[in-house]
């Protein structure tokens, strides 16, 4: 699935609920629970995305990695005003090389539906803003952290943006949820 074509499925509440949708799980009430939690997840974020000022999908880069333990960690960064030049990938790849494994595990986040991009207010990433700032000289350009205990869901190769009220959305797309 591309970028227009997860966009076009995004105009519907349906849309949201199959992108969060778990197959494989356990039967009965098990399934129940979280196909309920996978619900809540589905209708915020499509009401968010439905009702933001600027919204739409984009291509998602990754600028590096790391592991620490069980747990993995990566900064991405996208644009929102169009494909990010290669010249200014090459330059955040530089950066996010080079900043320490302790901050970026201090600011990660996990996207679990289309939130804020540094967390919110009172979040670690909010109030340290060294990884996120490294999209500061570049227009309509956001770089952020996640962190995940699973290394296949930091390949996001797009994401879902939305400001809404003055404040950005994100959801990076994990691969697997877009075949």
């Amino acid at each position: 699935m591309n970028a227009a074509q997860l966009a076009a499925g995004l105009e519907t509440p349906e849309g949201f609920q199959r992108l969060f949708e778990v197959n494989g799980l356990l039967e009965s009430i098990f399934q129940k629970i979280v196909s309920r939690i996978m619900g809540d997840k589905a209708k915020l974020s499509f009401d968010i995305y439905s009702s933001a000022s600027t919204r739409g999908v984009y291509e998602n880069h990754t600028l590096h990695t790391w592991q620490h333990e069980n747990h993995h960690y990566a900064v991405m960064a996208f644009s929102s005003s169009g494909p990010l030049d290669a010249k200014i990938l090459a330059e955040l790849k530089s950066s996010a090389s080079s900043l320490p494994l302790d901050l970026v595990r201090y600011e990660s986040l996990g996207y679990l539906r289309l939130e804020p991009w540094r967390g919110g207010a009172g979040s670690l990433a909010d109030k340290s803003r060294e990884i996120t700032s490294l999209g500061k000289d570049y227009k309509g350009v956001l770089v952020f952290p996640v962190a995940t205990n699973n290394v296949q869901a930091l390949d996001c190769p797009l994401i879902i943006y939305a400001l809404k009220d003055g404040e950005h959305h994100i959801y990076p797309v994990p691969a697997q949820k877009l075949r």
